[in-house]
């Protein structure tokens, strides 16, 4: 059987805030509400947006530079000359002026492909801000969806503690009837009244525990604490998954190992930039220029010049005391270590998958076991409960079963909280969670 439906009880007594609400609310539209709302997402969002910006704009090194350079300047000097004629001028505060513009273009034609890793390295940034945004929509929905059936099993706990209170409240009409007609005694009358007051304190503990539960969900999805939360008291649980097929996935989308794999790459990019350094550099250059020169002494009276000057550069260091020679060797290192520490990430993940999918599986054998036991537990309580009825039966007996028909129910509800948690982690590591609660 594919899916495995376990339909929990319907609660018959509801908190007095849950009544406000009365449509319930499902963990597809909580994780909505979270998408929208969350801060972390929010800023995760910027970076993604901000590094498929750069990325955009990462071609721009391949094309060339083009500036726009220009000035004027003026003097007033005393100035004294003789010439080489015997001809000597002398002028007070003779003014001369220099105006100069450019526009060069400047285009890298060679630089030891530095340029082309720099792009490589740009894509892999960008991809891995996208994976980062990815990881914190993972977070957000893994920490919606446990806070949800956290708060669904705290609230079905509420009502077998209920249920179990209206047992007790039998037992003790029992007891006061008997008591009244002189079939027991008054210890027996108190202590059925007793054990229904425990009860009642289980449910204000309960009811504490549920309020906290509610209060965490709406402080994930960042609105109003007191807002109302009304879940539908059903879990769906995949009892069919596989950890081959998991495992997989896992090595193939996990978001945590694809940024391990991602700074490897990225370091990989770097050291090729670094090693570019080594080759020689070549540049095509054209310019334009205008120039234009005044002088009230001296040999001129008007220097202007204009048009176009153009050319190649070339230059290449040949020695710069070993600092390439260091920071190559610095940046090998560093993708040494993350290359390992990309198959550490590896292990790691296979080891955490099969742990989790070992509880999954237990709890799922759990699971049908303790629905066998809330079958027969509550068979027996209602065969003390009749034995008391009639008299056959003493007060530590009903007590006895009735705690264990609610212990049976409580472990029931566990183990599908259980299974579902670890359902919920699988999806998480195999990278398949956002699909699955899309």
């Amino acid at each position: 059987m594919k899916n495995l439906v376990i339909f929990l009880f319907l609660i018959t007594c509801w908190p007095s805030w849950a009544q406000e609400n009365t449509e319930y609310t499902s963990l597809e539209e909580l994780i909505a509400i979270g998408m929208e709302n969350n801060f972390q997402l929010r800023i995760a969002k910027n970076n993604e947006e901000l590094g498929e910006y750069l990325y955009s704009t990462g071609y721009g090194v391949l094309l060339p530079t083009v500036d726009l350079n220009g000035g004027y300047n003026g003097a007033a000097r005393n100035t004294y000359l003789e010439q080489f004629n015997g001809n000597v001028v002398e002028q007070a505060g003779a003014q001369s002026t220099n105006l100069n513009a450019d526009i060069t273009a400047r285009w890298v034609v060679f630089q030891g492909f530095r340029r082309f890793n720099s792009l490589n390295r740009f894509r892999v940034e960008y991809q891995m801000s996208d994976l980062m945004y990815k990881a914190e929509m993972e977070n957000m929905i893994t920490l919606v969806s446990r806070a949800y059936y956290t708060y669904l099993m705290e609230q079905e706990r509420l009502h077998f503690l209920e249920q179990s209170l209206q047992l007790s409240q039998q037992r003790l009409d029992i007891a006061q009837s008997n008591y009244e007609v002189g079939k027991t005694s008054r210890s027996e009358y108190l202590g059925a009244q007793v054990d229904y007051n425990a009860d009642k304190s289980a449910i204000f503990s309960q009811q504490e525990v549920v309020n906290a539960a509610r209060i965490e969900i709406n402080r994930l999805l960042n609105r109003d604490l007191r807002t109302p939360v009304l879940v539908k008291n059903d879990i769906q649980i995949n009892s069919n998954l596989s950890d081959s097929l998991l495992i997989e996935d896992a090595l193939a989308h996990n978001t945590q190992l694809l940024l391990a794999r991602g700074n490897s790459q990225a370091s990989y990019f770097s050291l090729n930039e670094q090693k570019s350094t080594v080759y020689p550099t070549i540049s095509l250059f054209g310019t334009y220029a205008y120039n234009r020169n005044t002088a009230e002494v001296g040999f001129a009276k008007l220097n202007r010049a204009t048009g176009p000057q153009y050319g190649v550069t070339f230059s290449w260091t040949l020695f710069n005391g070993l600092a390439q020679a260091r920071q190559t060797e610095v940046i090998k290192t560093q993708v040494s270590n993350l290359k390992l520490q990309e198959e550490e990430s590896e292990q790691q993940l296979t080891a955490n998958l099969l742990s989790v999918y070992f509880n999954y599986t237990n709890n799922i054998s759990l699971l049908s076991l303790e629905a066998e036991n809330v079958k027969f537990a509550q068979e027996n309580y209602d065969l003390a409960l009749e034995r008391y009825k009639i008299g056959n039966s003493n007060a530590l007996e009903i007590r006895e079963a009735q705690q264990n028909a609610l212990q049976a129910e409580i472990r029931y509800l566990t183990a599908a909280y259980q299974v579902k948690l670890a359902e919920i982690e699988m999806q998480r590591l195999s990278g398949n969670l956002i699909e699955s609660v899309n």
